[in-house]
């Protein structure tokens, strides 16, 4: 079976980043401690207790204060330092009748027995100058009232007579006055959680806020273009109803110190419906191979959602979010034209849960998260030789600041992860085996996974600091679409299946070097052992042998080299395209204006796709089998003039000159096993490819060998198998060989080629050891090559121009002739009567 070679690939991304945004924050409000604290009105009756100073204090904030509501809330647990007590002002603002800030901090009480009792607990600040407290304030005029600013208090000096303490206070930061802080967030109803216990918030995750990702994505996904003189390709993906539903329930939980930093960092986040929906066209068209090549590429805001849950504490802790729908693409490979259609519906189960501790050993506690996928049939129109890669990502994320730090988390499951592979092509017994009539067809082969990554940095004035990457799971095959076989009795337009010839391979299974039309690798084991490792032979290659060696004893290897694809990205390698397209569809046209050639610019590289292009030796390797079988009828005599070679009669010799083994010392790679891979190592190979290859349409390149060897170039011309189109590309297609062969960058590596073949020749003709008959020592191996050569190389084009005129005569007299445009009937007359317009050869080279 041949392979099919239309072909693309795409790597398509969307996916959902959570970032830390300043604008639209809703400032939470403190909410009063009576509201929440069960033990605020008792106290009231308690003086003592309501002004003690205390080790440790805890504050709240909310979105709202209404009473059996959901609201956002933030609790603040704050210990302080040695030396240091801390009271919240809140706690005693009932007794007091007015607060002064303006010169340090006066406050007056309003009931003598609160006075007296401060003063008793409040003189703990003089006894000592290291003392200090610290007096968080709730009056209006003494700060942000939605801060809570705390003030810290060196000294105290109290008035009887008045009532009245005056305090030498200075306003200061959470950040610098907290020694250790315990910060929680999430959701609550207010009345039904009051507790005065180590946390005020429960962190499970049936508290936690919520963040809506529903979003609708627009229909054009990507629209891609490339159009130069040399390349022509576009790819449009287009979404139909996509979007995501679904919230994203997060709470928190942060520990901090003044010696230790941030020492405790969780974030907990559960699905709420979360789900995504791609129903996906893609159409693309072009020929255009970006593999180790700068691949095109973008990646831009689809979709942005402003959440407003994003809210702040000023000066405590910022929680900004907000949603984008991200899409990006990047194009691998694109060939031929074809459309590919598919719906996908991936669902995340709510019982998924995400727990993330950054400064714990064991950070990561997952459980769940793997979608549930639901898929619509996959469908093709065209045939197309493909693999193809896309996914969604929907970010568990956040960007949180504490106390003027920033940190943020961003966990990502990329879901669904399709990959889609469709291998096309032609088995004459009928390419699926329902249909065995029609021996065109695709293949489609497809998987749905998932994946699961996490990713914690700092990020200070614009720089990211990772320090904690890791990928949770990756499931490549969730679900498997069942094999999908279209059969199609005729080629489509715009494919492109190259015929298959002896030498030349197109992209095949291995990297780098390839392989094709193996039927054996028997003789592999005739070969002996000892080489070195950079001149081993063409292990994908079938050996060539001796017309004379009807046992095949001695093989003639060719030496290893690139596949196109690869070869293209070595710069100093010409690509020569032809104006024409590769397809030999029925309706594919040829007209005359596409019978020229092109060098492809360095910039366009990337029209040499994978399939389709030929790495061309110019000088074929099966020339230098065809050089001695030309010394054998021409040279060595019947009877072997020396009776020490042994050799069978048929090859008078040649096989003791050729083939029998001693070391010889070459440039490339420096050792041959014999003569004749000597001259193999000097063509076309992994060490001589800047010099000495090219690159050209597999079709063409097919079409050449059997050029030069003497054979009917298209056996099929004039058969009931093709069509007026298919017989001008066929016309096109030969007099576009003789132009890549005149080209003055071919001729000159072909000179270079028989220059290092010649050189090889010399070597030989003064190696003692080496049987040459007494005619090739009168007229010698390089004499005897260039009138090889000659005969060889302007016999090629003497075909060539045989069967164009042969084919031209034949064509003007068919149906369908008529319905040439004018200008393509006039260069076929030209065939017909003075090929030599279209196919002379450049001689001398």
């Amino acid at each position: 079976m041949r392979r099919f070679l239309l072909s693309f690939a795409l790597l398509w991304l969307c996916s959902a980043a959570i970032a830390a945004v300043e604008n639209n924050l809703i400032d939470l409000e403190p909410l009063p401690r009576h509201v929440w604290d069960k033990d605020a009105l008792r106290k009231r009756q308690d003086p003592a207790g309501s002004v003690m100073l205390q080790d440790h204090e805890q504050f709240m904030w909310t979105s709202g204060n209404e009473p059996n509501t959901k609201v956002t809330a933030v609790s603040m647990v704050v210990w302080s330092r040695q030396d240091e007590r801390i009271l919240d002002m809140d706690k005693i603002s009932f007794a007091l009748e007015s607060v002064s800030c303006t010169d340090g901090m006066t406050l007056k009480f309003k009931n003598k027995l609160f006075y007296l009792a401060a003063k008793f607990a409040w003189q703990w600040v003089n006894y000592n100058d290291m003392r200090s407290f610290v007096m968080v304030s709730s009056w209006e005029g003494c700060g942000n009232a939605r801060e809570r600013d705390p003030w810290v208090v060196s000294n105290a000096v109290f008035d009887d007579t008045a009532s009245t303490a005056k305090l030498a206070a200075t306003k200061s930061t959470w950040q610098k006055v907290s020694n250790t802080t315990v910060l929680d967030f999430g959701d609550i109803v207010l009345g039904h959680q009051g507790t005065k216990d180590k946390r005020f918030l429960d962190v499970s995750l049936s508290k936690a806020f919520t963040l809506d990702l529903s979003s609708s994505f627009p229909t054009e996904i990507v629209n891609w273009t490339m159009n130069t003189p040399y390349v022509d390709a576009s790819l449009a993906i287009n979404c139909v109803n996509c979007g995501t539903t679904g919230t994203l329930a997060f709470a928190g939980h942060v520990e901090a110190s003044l010696f230790g930093g941030l020492e405790k960092f969780e974030l907990s986040a559960t699905p709420r419906n979360i789900a995504a929906n791609l129903d996906l066209a893609l159409e693309f068209k072009g020929e255009v191979d970006f593999d180790g090549l700068p691949a095109p590429g973008n990646e831009w805001t689809l979709v942005e959602l402003p959440l407003p849950s994003g809210w702040r504490v000023p000066g405590v802790l910022t929680f900004g979010p907000n949603v984008k729908i991200n899409a990006g693409y990047s194009i691998e490979y694109i060939g031929g034209e074809a459309s590919v259609t598919t719906g996908i519906s991936a669902r995340v189960p709510d019982s998924s849960v995400a727990k993330v501790d950054l400064a714990s050993k064991n950070p990561v506690e997952i459980s769940g998260w793997i979608p549930e996928i639901q898929t619509k049939p996959l469908e093709i129109e065209a045939q197309i030789h493909a693999r193809a890669k896309l996914y969604t990502e929907v970010a568990v994320a956040a960007s949180i600041e504490v106390f003027d730090n920033g940190l943020n988390v961003e966990i990502g499951i990329k879901v669904p992860d399709i990959t889609v592979t469709a291998s096309a092509g032609y088995n004459v017994a009928g390419f699926c085996t329902i249909d065995p009539n029609k021996p065109y067809g695709v293949k489609l082969d497809a998987t749905l996974g998932a994946s699961l990554g996490l990713q914690g940095y700092t990020e200070v004035k614009g720089e990211k600091d990772v320090f904690l990457d890791v990928t949770l799971y990756e499931t490549p095959t969730l679900y498997t679409f069942p094999q999908l076989c279209l059969a199609a009795g005729e080629e489509s337009p715009g494919t492109c299946i190259p015929q298959s010839d002896p030498l030349d391979p197109d992209d095949g299974v291995a990297v780098g070097v390839n392989r094709r039309d193996i039927t054996s690798l028997v003789a592999l084991s005739r070969r002996l052992s000892r080489r070195d490792a950079d001149s081993a032979y063409y292990t994908g290659r079938e050996a060539l042998y001796l017309a004379c060696d009807e046992g095949r004893t001695r093989q003639i290897w060719v030496q290893k080299y690139r596949s196109p694809s690869r070869l293209r990205n070595n710069p100093a390698v010409p690509i020569i395209q032809p104006g024409m397209t590769c397809s030999n569809s029925p309706q594919n046209q040829c007209p005359a204006g596409t019978w020229n050639i092109r060098e492809v610019p360095k910039d366009d590289r990337a029209a040499v796709t994978r399939q389709g292009w030929a790495t061309e030796h110019i000088y074929e390797g099966n020339w230098v089998r065809d050089f001695i079988d030309y010394l054998v009828k021409n040279y060595y005599p019947a009877t072997i003039e020396d009776p020490t070679v042994q050799d069978n009669t048929k090859c008078k010799g040649a096989i003791n000159s050729f083939g029998i083994q001693r070391d010889i010392g070459t440039p490339n790679p420096t050792v041959a096993f014999n003569y004749s891979e000597a001259l193999m190592q000097n063509l076309g190979t992994l060490h001589t490819e800047s010099t000495l290859m090219a690159i050209f349409p597999q079709r063409q390149n097919g079409m050449k060998y059997t050029m030069f060897n003497g054979n009917n170039i298209d056996a099929k011309f004039k058969t009931s198998e093709k069509n007026t189109n298919q017989r001008v590309c066929s016309l096109g297609r030969i007099v576009t060989i003789c132009q890549y062969m005149n080209y003055p960058e071919i001729r000159t590596r072909m000179k270079a080629t028989i220059s290092a073949i010649e050189g090889v020749l010399d070597k030989m003709q003064q190696d003692a050891n080496v049987y040459l008959p007494s005619s090739l020592k009168t007229e010698t191996l390089k004499t005897a090559h260039a009138k090889f050569f000659e005969e060889k190389y302007r016999g090629g084009f003497r075909n060539a121009r045989d069967r164009l005129q042969d084919y031209a005569s034949w064509l003007q007299g068919q149906a369908g002739f008529g319905d040439l445009d004018q200008a393509t009937k006039d260069e076929v007359a030209k065939l017909a009567s003075n090929t030599a317009a279209h196919c002379q050869e450049a001689w001398p080279l």
